[in-house]
């Protein structure tokens, strides 16, 4: 199936059809949902947490489970397993832009005196928070209305990441403050775009 077949049928599934000229952006905010699920998984879930964070990671991973069942049972089983062959290449395409975007909030969080190890754990938690923002605002802009799964998600990362940053440093980091974060996460999501518009 040609990415705009697989738009179509997710469409048709929520009682939606793509108009003429349209393009793949209705499946973006799974793209993004996905790629900041990888980050959770691999930087954020090995680490052990406890209260108002741990409660944060349940429903964190709750909420995705939710958003996941609710866009794969549109399609059959063949189609599943070839969107997630998309979404494996998907991830290796922006793996360096996912990096470099971790580094510029790394170098933020450096500035405000916070140690190496503690960097890397933060910047994740932050970059977990900006691609769930992301995936929020395209869903609002292609479907006008806000999902309130995909809206959970991002208060979840929110909440892990403030409460594990309240929990050992005083202040607030607001990563939208910094410039190379902003341009790190532009350059990202015209990335995340261009890839689709490839396929």
């Amino acid at each position: 199936m040609t990415i705009l077949e697989l738009v179509d049928t997710y469409l048709h599934s929520i009682g939606l059809r793509r108009l003429k000229g349209d393009s793949a952006s209705p499946l973006l905010p799974f793209f993004i949902l996905d790629a900041m699920y990888s980050t959770l998984t691999s930087d954020l879930m090995p680490i052990p947490v406890k209260g108002k964070t741990k409660k944060a990671l349940s429903d964190l991973k709750h909420n995705y489970n939710l958003v996941n069942r609710q866009f794969f049972r549109a399609y059959t089983q063949e189609q599943q397993d070839e969107i997630i062959d998309i979404m494996d290449a998907f991830s290796s395409a922006l793996a360096n832009d996912i990096l470099i975007t971790k580094v510029a909030v790394m170098n933020q969080l450096k500035r405000h005196g916070v140690p190496f190890e503690e960097q890397k754990i933060l910047a994740s938690a932050m970059l977990c928070n900006i691609l769930a923002q992301q995936a929020s605002i395209v869903w609002e802009e292609v479907f006008k209305h806000t999902n309130r799964y995909l809206a959970a998600i991002e208060r979840n990362t929110k909440i892990w990441m403030q409460s594990y940053f309240i929990e050992r440093f005083p202040g607030h980091i607001n990563p939208n403050d910094d410039e190379q974060i902003c341009l790190a996460v532009d350059i990202l999501c015209k990335k995340i775009i261009q890839f689709l518009e490839k396929l």
